[in-house]
């Protein structure tokens, strides 16, 4: 239908259809219009069914997802799940952030999932070029790193003090 409209109609329609995440991403709020729309036509929509693998840790991380609707749940390196995912949430920027670009965990589908896909190209041309939007995503990346760390050692520790006492 896109392809049909042109000028403020076909802005309007693509700021519409994106308002609900708009909503959602608070740092989304802080970039001009004209970025938004940029973003939007740059972004591609992508569907996993409950139960598929979005991305495994150690993947290329090579884009960010942001949720349109359903639930994902994050694993770090040692199988334990993390946290769920929901609308307006995102996910793999720390690839993006980080130097070593690899996934630091696997991400799978609870519920069908819309996502949204924005390629690591695009981030470093739109997102990455705003130093205050660029922080907020990064300090994200940071906390649910450190946090992930902080969960896998722990549960390392677990296994490791299970199989002494075993």
């Amino acid at each position: 239908m896109l392809a049909y409209v042109t000028g403020q109609l076909r802005e309007d329609i693509i700021m519409h259809t994106g308002r609900q995440l708009v909503r959602e991403l608070v740092f989304l709020k802080q970039l001009p219009r004209s970025l938004l729309l940029h973003i939007w036509l740059k972004l591609r929509p992508v569907i996993f069914l409950e139960g598929d693998i979005i991305f495994k840790i150690n993947s290329v991380g090579d884009c960010i997802y942001f949720i349109d609707k359903g639930t994902v749940a994050i694993y770090s390196e040692s199988g334990k799940e993390i946290c769920h995912l929901e609308d307006g949430d995102f996910f793999g920027e720390i690839a993006l952030i980080m130097k070593h670009s690899v996934r630091t965990a696997s991400v799978v589908a609870v519920t069908n999932c819309e996502l949204l896909r924005l390629d690591r190209e695009e981030f470093n041309k739109s997102i990455a070029c705003y130093p205050t939007v660029y922080e907020t995503v990064r300090k994200v990346a940071i906390k649910r790193f450190e946090q992930m760390c902080v969960l896998d050692a722990h549960h390392k520790t677990e296994i490791t003090q299970s199989k002494q006492s075993g």
